[in-house]
């Protein structure tokens, strides 16, 4: 296939900006790039002028919030404890099958046409554990075409057997991808935040998960996190979490808004 009549930003320092420029794909990949002369006249897509660049990439969603957009509230949060305690935990424990498979649809078409092309997402529905992931998976990379990286936000908020669940899914989900070898799928193993997990599944968690797989954690998000984690604790979020090797070098560290520079470092 050949793009032409294409302005192409690159996002590479030796080719740069390209006025008028063309692109060959094939198996998947872009081929050559090239400007001026047009060698090819087989399989052409003229997109007159528009602007084509790499793919965005969305390091960090919950794809079923897509369903809570202009939901109405009786309640008016004050503080991240509220808003997650009075409204996301009650969504997650309401999803089943169809509110996640059409949360992805939509959230995945919508992430298209803005451009983004990866996704790494963050899924919790602790109403319906088993299989959530493999529904993600389903719609937005073998349905949609997008590159998904998807883990299951492990946590002890709603008891144990809901947490060994979410453990199961998240390990289970891991050996299908490891089995199936698509480039467009990964995984990371999920956490929430430092205030709902206890010692015990962070050590279960760091001592089961492979080397080449990291985490996916929420940290300091909210004041609360930290305040909870240095009465418990007598550390920080970062320094519990540390200590028991969660901050791997291919973890990925989300929001960290109430950490200092030392933290940072």
């Amino acid at each position: 296939m050949i793009i032409k009549n294409a302005n192409i930003f690159t996002n590479s320092k030796d080719m740069g900006f390209i006025e008028n420029g063309w692109i060959k794909i094939e198996d998947g990949i872009i081929a050559e790039i090239g400007n001026g002369n047009f060698p090819y006249d087989k399989n052409v897509i003229d997109i007159e002028g528009k602007l084509l660049m790499p793919g965005l990439i969305n390091a960090h969603t919950h794809i079923y919030s897509t369903l809570a957009r202009g939901i109405p509230l009786s309640i008016h949060p004050d503080n991240f404890l509220e808003i997650l305690t009075e409204l996301w935990w009650k969504l997650d424990k309401e999803l089943d099958y169809d509110t996640i498979y059409y949360s992805a649809f939509i959230g995945g078409i919508e992430s298209l046409k803005s451009g983004i092309t990866t996704i790494f997402d963050h899924h919790a529905s602790y109403g319906f554990i088993k299989g959530s992931l493999s529904i993600l998976k389903n719609v937005l990379v073998d349905s949609l075409g997008i590159r998904g990286d998807f883990c299951y936000e492990i946590s002890d908020r709603w008891g144990e057997k809901e947490k060994e669940d979410a453990i199961s899914e998240s390990f289970e989900f891991l050996e299908s991808v490891k089995k199936e070898k698509n480039p467009l799928l990964s995984t990371h193993i999920g956490l929430h935040a430092s205030f709902t997990l206890k010692d015990a599944t962070l050590l279960t968690l760091s001592e089961r998960i492979p080397n080449d797989i990291g985490f996916h954690v929420h940290i300091a998000e909210g004041k609360e996190d930290q305040k909870d984690c240095i009465e418990k604790y007598g550390k920080t979020v970062i320094e519990r979490l540390n200590r028991y090797d969660i901050l791997k070098e291919n973890s990925i560290i989300v929001h960290g808004i109430d950490i200092n520079e030392r933290e940072i470092n």
